[in-house]
């Protein structure tokens, strides 16, 4: 039977689990195209999970040693729950910026396209980087489509 700590822990579990819920519900319910959307989903989750303090064991959580720190949970005995909330907060906050905070500008692309999502204001920096870059991108491309000689052919 579990105590009241440990149903405590199923609680606050359960509020720090629902954003991933959400976004899978959300994402696999769609008859549209959900690539536009996906990366705010992802930030917002990001966010939500992001310590009040990020100190040194925050940031060194190493997922892909994970598998390393398993061990096995003898049910019949009672858990200690302090702590455990954080330190499973900590390691999907990790698992979320290694799996996701490097991409890449383009990931940005299709928030920047799509007219319902680019108006939100989820990562403004990073939105105006990738537009600037597409800008500077389309720039580029116009001067050499204009300096090739192919751009100045006449109609025939």
């Amino acid at each position: 039977m579990l105590t009241n700590d440990e149903w405590d822990l199923l609680r606050d579990l359960i509020s720090i689990l629902g954003p991933f819920e959400e976004a899978t519900q959300y994402l696999g319910g769609s008859n549209y195209s959900t690539h536009s959307i996906m990366k705010p989903l992802i930030t917002e989750i990001i966010n939500k999970l992001k310590p009040d303090e990020l100190n040194e064991n925050t940031m060194n959580i190493n997922i892909e040693n994970l598998k390393n720190h398993q061990k096995n949970v003898d049910l019949n005995r009672s858990m200690q729950t302090s702590g455990v909330l954080k330190k499973v907060k900590d390691t999907l906050y990790q698992a979320m910026l290694f799996y996701w905070k490097n991409e890449r500008e383009i990931s940005y692309l299709p928030s920047i396209l799509d007219p319902q999502i680019k108006k939100l204001d989820f990562a403004p920096y990073e939105m105006e980087q990738t537009l600037n870059s597409l800008k500077n991108k389309y720039s580029t491309g116009r001067k050499v489509k204009n300096q090739s000689p192919i751009g100045h052919q006449s109609g025939s």
